[in-house]
């Protein structure tokens, strides 16, 4: 009996010792598997984040490629911090982008003076560490020189760092026990794995004789994987924004920001690639949904309008069609429009000056005149009339110059005009001629001088059913207007084209003696200061 329970005894002893051993060897093995396991799981998160890193910084050196190149940069950095500041107020060149830190310097004897950084918060950028690593973000810094303009002023440089989250990819690895964190190169570092931990422990109780027991649990454990999750999913979390160089029209333009436009007419300020090595900014206008017959219309007005060149009209610099949507690259006015410094003006009760009235009817005069001659290459008058003059299409730029767009001919979406300056014979349906631009040109005069674009009906069987509109004298709403300035007006506003001036050159001519017959000045200097005044009130305007 003795015998049989030493014999039992042994047995169970071996069998102990036999489970404890196979508890040893599968704690080893699964040590090493677990090492194995995090090794892998480590190398492919390390690529899916070095495909990430180098992504954005790929798209942060373009962006810093960009910018350098901006003519409102270069002149920007040759100013002092200050200065740079005010340059940077309200302009879209200066806003970064989401995810994304822009820090301008200039070039010092001492080294890189700081300038501006956007945004304003957080520490300066180190142009001299291109991967920063924080928590579990991966922050890529590329720099671009910033060449001066003028020969002997200093240049600068351009530090453009996008920030990539990491965390998806941390949370992915802790899932799978590895505990994850990013090392100061930028890439994934581990410092400990549950799996082993859990495999150094069932080797201790092993020993300790309780295999048995530990070596279900830990297959229970090991059973439970959790499930993997798609790579492309995980890409996806990490990939950099989406930039702008996706949105390219023919491979030449860049789209940059939304200037305007509703429903299938769109304005977008862009960055154009003519010439290699070399960004234009444009102002892209594009049309959707136009149809054929309207598209060759649209090509011809386009090319006419082309040829003329004058400082009062926008330049149409490039124009086409492709498929069902057309496109006008135009010069871009950075400034402001005659629509809104009216606006601002209208709200706080104050009158425009007349110098102020002068100069922009002056000008527009002289931009309509030059469109009104322009020929063809064989000397044929291409016969353009703009069809649309109105305070929303009068821009003013920085530099006070007035400038005219959007020819009634190269917008393929062209519906009814306001009425509000509308000649008799366009709003019936009739020919438009070089008087037609005459009498909206008054309109805008009668307006600005006005601050209102009131009108009264005339009816009567000589004026057929839709009847007609008249303005009230300018003198009657503002008495301090010249006499000579208020007939001036009457006669553009005249409803016979005959009974109005034979083109805005006779106009111009009577708008100069009007100016030499009022007291106010109505140089160029004036026409700055209010500029800048009229500024001052749309940009307090926008804060209130």
């Amino acid at each position: 009996m003795v015998r049989k329970s030493t014999i039992n005894l042994g047995l169970g002893l071996s069998a102990v010792a036999l489970g404890a051993a196979g508890l040893v060897g599968w704690s080893a093995l699964a040590n090493q598997h677990a090492s194995d396991q995090a090794v892998r799981e480590l190398r492919g998160a390390n690529e899916e984040l070095a495909g990430a890193i180098q992504g954005a910084a790929e798209a942060a050196r373009l962006r810093a490629t960009e910018l350098a190149a901006l003519r409102v940069v270069r002149a920007a950095v040759e100013t002092d911090s200050a200065t740079f500041t005010d340059l940077a107020h309200g302009n879209p060149h200066f806003m970064a982008r989401p995810d994304e830190t822009v820090e301008y310097f200039q070039t010092r004897d001492a080294g890189a003076l700081p300038l501006l950084r956007v945004p304003s918060a957080g520490p300066a950028l180190s142009a001299a560490k291109r991967v920063d690593a924080a928590g579990a973000a991966v922050q890529v810094i590329e720099v671009a020189p910033v060449s001066p303009i003028y020969p002997g002023f200093p240049g600068g440089t351009v530090a453009v760092a996008r920030r990539i989250d990491a965390s998806p990819l941390v949370v992915r690895l802790a899932v799978r026990g590895l505990d994850a964190h990013i090392g100061s190169e930028g890439s994934l570092a581990v410092e400990s794995t549950r799996s082993q931990s859990v495999g150094i422990e069932a080797e201790r109780v092993g020993y300790g004789l309780l295999g048995l027991a530990l070596i279900g649990l830990a297959a229970l454990v090991f059973s439970i994987r959790p499930r993997r999750e798609p790579t492309e999913r995980i890409l996806a979390e990490l990939a950099p924004p989406p930039t702008d160089r996706t949105q390219l029209l023919g491979g030449r333009y860049r789209l940059f920001r939304r200037l305007g436009g509703s429903g299938s007419a769109e304005v977008h300020l862009a960055l154009s690639f003519q010439l290699p090595g070399e960004a234009d900014e444009v102002a892209l206008k594009i049309f959707r949904d136009v149809s054929p017959s309207v598209s060759e219309q649209f090509l011809h007005a386009a090319q006419a309008l082309s040829r003329v060149s004058h400082p009062n009209l926008v330049q149409v610099l490039d124009f086409g069609a492709l498929g069902g949507l057309c496109f006008v690259a135009m010069e871009y006015v950075d400034g402001w429009n005659l629509e809104a410094l009216l606006g601002e003006l209208r709200a706080r009760q104050e009158p425009m000056p007349l110098e102020y009235v002068l100069t922009i009817g002056l000008d527009l005069c002289r931009g309509l005149d030059a469109a009104h001659r322009a020929v063809d290459e064989q000397g044929m008058p291409l016969k353009l009339v703009h069809g649309d003059v109105r305070p929303s299409n009068v821009l003013i730029a920085r530099n006070c110059t007035v400038k005219l767009i959007d020819f009634a001919g190269v917008d393929p979406k062209t519906g009814k005009h306001p009425r509000d300056y509308t000649a008799p014979e366009q709003y019936h349906g009739r020919p438009l001629s070089e008087r037609s631009d005459v009498y909206a040109v008054g309109a805008v005069l009668h307006e600005l001088l006005t601050g209102s674009h009131a009108r009264f009906r005339i009816v009567g069987p000589h004026v057929g059913r839709r009847g007609l509109f008249s303005r009230p004298r300018v003198s009657s709403l503002r008495p301090e207007v010249p006499t000579r300035l208020d007939a001036v007006i009457g006669r553009a506003l005249a409803h016979a084209p005959g009974d109005r001036y034979g083109s805005c050159r006779e106009l111009a001519a009577d708008l100069e003696r009007a100016t030499d017959a009022t007291s106010a000045p109505g140089g160029v200097g004036d026409w700055a200061g209010g500029l800048r005044h009229l500024s001052r009130l749309i940009i307090t305007g926008r804060k209130q």
